[in-house]
């Protein structure tokens, strides 16, 4: 690899592996079209937004004669940029730069909510499309970001690799923040566009660079997936710093959670609430002439409340 393994990303904003699912392993992209509609949402929104006067209608409304500006979708051009992705048949994976705080999750909730109501209406589908909300990982070095998008272009699907190469030049892909470092490779290797490919495609990643990528793609060695075994978790369960350097994960979920390791433990402690409860009870019953002063159930008072 070129030498940027120690190398921090200096730029402003943050950059992220954004993916998800379909649920229960559902297709979500079926054909060349479903492929073409989802790239045509990201055009949308990673573009300069048309003016006005070019998106202009006319329409007539009772006789009445109208010129107006039909609603246009969301827009995040200078807000997000998208570095890399790969969609296949049963989920995509998206390389984010988020450059204004707080962009990327609206962005990402309008687009798998777009891309929904668009797969539903096509396949009279009806519930969930997606296995949950989208996960997301921060990527903290370039050796890191190298490494996710070496293995994004090598699975199968459609994804941004042509671009990477120079074959296709398409605006909204902004992948310079990587070939800039193979551009200054000092390794003939690994110099230039054609430095990259050798890279992506006959590079073997070094122990502890496969570890970062298991830990940007949440994955075990085994191929495992290392998402807490949730059954619905709140967005979010924790930040980079307070997971701590070694696993600065920060995902997105929505709802309540309560992990299935600790239902023994929640049911444990329940029955200790209603034995306590019953033993106060009792306790009460029998000592109802008793005065303030008199004796105590757990330390507590019997004429004082069991529990504050």
């Amino acid at each position: 690899m070129p030498n940027v393994a120690s190398h921090t990303i200096n730029t402003d904003g943050t950059y992220s592996h954004i993916y998800n699912y379909g649920v229960e392993g559902r297709t979500i992209f079926n054909d060349r079209k479903d492929y073409d509609t989802f790239q045509g949402f990201l055009k949308e929104y990673l573009t300069s937004p048309p003016e006005k006067h070019h998106v202009k209608q006319t329409f007539t409304v009772h006789g009445q004669t109208y010129h107006g500006v039909p609603h246009q979708p969301k827009n995040y051009f200078k807000q997000i940029e998208l570095v890399a992705y790969r969609l296949n048949p049963t989920g995509f994976h998206l390389v984010l730069h988020e450059k204004t705080p707080g962009a990327l999750e609206k962005f990402m909730r309008s687009l798998s909510t777009r891309y929904s109501i668009y797969y539903n209406a096509t396949y009279q589908h009806t519930g969930s499309l997606f296995a949950g909300p989208y996960k997301s990982v921060k990527i903290n070095t370039i050796s890191e970001l190298l490494s996710l998008t070496q293995h994004l272009h090598r699975g199968e699907g459609v994804s941004s690799y042509e671009e990477f190469l120079g074959r296709r030049t398409t605006s909204w892909i902004k992948p310079a923040v990587i070939l800039s470092r193979f551009e200054q490779s000092k390794n003939a290797a690994f110099k230039g566009t054609r430095g990259y490919q050798q890279f992506v495609e006959h590079y073997t990643l070094k122990e502890k660079e496969q570890q970062a990528l298991e830990r940007i793609l949440l994955t075990s060695k085994a191929g495992q997936p290392t998402i807490p075994d949730v059954q619905s978790v709140t967005r979010p369960v924790a930040s980079a710093d307070q997971i701590g350097a070694n696993d600065q994960v920060s995902i997105e979920y929505e709802h309540t959670h309560i992990s299935r390791s600790r239902i023994p433990e929640f049911i444990g402690a329940l029955t200790v609430f209603v034995l306590l409860v019953t033993l106060g009870i009792r306790n009460i019953q029998a000592q109802a002439l008793v005065a303030s002063s008199g004796p105590t159930i757990l330390g507590i008072q019997i004429s004082q409340p069991l529990f504050k």
